[in-house]
């Protein structure tokens, strides 16, 4: 969930503009507003700052404005679990142990509901009708996110009902990181101001998988690494390093890129969302999906429910670990691999914890920590317990109106 204060723009303009909150609003799990034991406290503050330089007036409420914001503790120190400052510090230590910049860009795939959460259409991929039938909409949202200086580069129908996908720009991680979420916030308001719903969450139909896709590459002197013609797979020796540690960690890892019930009910074979524990090259079967021609690899396993700051700093650090440790990707997924052949990614709450307690889960703690995992399955464990126990329908109205 995104969260927002609002302040007059006479308060937001002093120079020392702050807004003080408890920990423990971070840590509220979806189903419930209340405080999970363990996971930040009533009476520990931090405080946010804005970050002036995303401040941004918003075209489909022009009298509003938003600014993102970073945290900080008590004594001004950047708070551990802020996630942007995850973000920057990791991309700060990425520069100057390797030199090296990950830039990434966002796939956003969504479904468009009328006011019963009934899908609008029902045609398949790429349907001339619903881009014609909704193409008012679609231009509309795309002029949003074009005044808010976010890059759209295309837009089409998904196979699912109601779904469509916008492919973002590519920039530094904290800016893409950055536009996704005001995209997001876009794409809602201007669905809303037409009396219609936008849905981010995983599984909005029984055959519907909403990914927030992201492609990522390694960068070096302001050149593209990640791809080496010479090299085996054609994929550069940093890269292939880098990317192996993600792998690795993969299977504990869907603990925060695929956290919700929900979410887990996605990640199932042949529907391209790669539910397979291996990488590929152009496999959409894997959830690591190398493009040498576009010079970069895709995670298709990631949703919207997730964290996404969270994640980009953890696949930063992972990759770091990676290349310190030299470690080298298997050999790639075939392009028709027999799915009993390889095992896959866990798509149950428990499997997810059983992965935590193995080597992948040991990677990840090395690279996010034991208190961060713990404070995640904690939190997480609410809503799996509760939305275990609705249907599909209540489901996706409960989590659509909250995300």
């Amino acid at each position: 969930m995104r969260c927002v204060k609002i302040v007059p723009i006479k308060e937001y303009i002093k120079e020392d503009f702050e807004l003080h909150l408890c920990s423990a609003a971070f840590f509220s799990p979806i189903c419930y507003n209340w405080l999970v034991d363990g996971c930040g406290a009533i009476d520990e503050e931090v405080i946010m700052k804005p970050d002036r330089s995303t401040y941004k007036v918003l075209p489909y409420y022009p009298t509003h404005a938003a600014v993102l914001c970073n945290i900080y503790d008590c004594e001004g120190l950047p708070w551990k679990y802020c996630p942007r400052q995850q973000v920057i510090q990791a991309t700060e230590v990425l520069q100057k142990e390797h030199g090296l910049e990950l830039k990434i860009g966002f796939e956003v795939e969504f479904a468009i509901f009328n006011q019963s959460f009934e899908a609008v259409e029902l045609n398949g991929y790429s349907n001339s009708n619903s881009t014609d039938l909704y193409a008012f909409l679609l231009d509309e949202i795309c002029n949003n996110l074009e005044l808010l200086d976010i890059e759209v580069l295309v837009i089409h129908k998904e196979t699912g009902p109601g779904q469509y996908e916008i492919v973002l720009g590519y920039d530094s991680a904290l800016k893409s990181l950055d536009r996704y979420f005001m995209a997001r916030e876009a794409i809602k308001a201007v669905l809303r101001r037409n009396g219609l719903i936008g849905t981010f969450i995983p599984k909005s139909s029984s055959i519907t998988q909403n990914g927030a896709h992201v492609h990522m590459s390694l960068w070096k002197d302001g050149k593209n690494i990640t791809v080496d013609n010479e090299a085996k797979h054609q994929m550069g020796s940093t890269a292939n390093s880098f990317f192996a540690s993600l792998l690795e960690a993969l299977p504990a890892f869907i603990s925060f890129i695929s956290p919700t019930y929900n979410g887990l009910k996605r990640l199932q074979p042949s529907v391209c969302v790669g539910s397979m524990i291996s990488w590929g090259i152009k496999n959409k079967e894997a959830p690591l999906r190398f493009m040498p021609m576009q010079k970069n690899i895709e995670l298709k396993t990631l949703d919207h429910t997730a964290n996404h700051y969270y994640v980009l700093a953890a696949i930063i650090n992972l990759g770091m670990i990676g290349i310190n440790e030299s470690k080298l990707l298997p050999e790639p997924l075939p392009q028709n691999p027999k799915l009993n052949a390889f095992k896959h990614l866990p798509s149950r709450w428990d499997d997810v914890l059983l992965y935590l307690e193995s080597e992948s889960g040991d990677l990840l703690r090395k690279a996010m920590g034991e208190e961060f995992i713990n404070l995640n399955i904690k939190v997480r464990q609410y809503d799996i317990e509760h939305y275990f126990k609705l249907t599909l329908a209540e489901e996706i109205k409960d989590l659509t109106i909250r995300y």
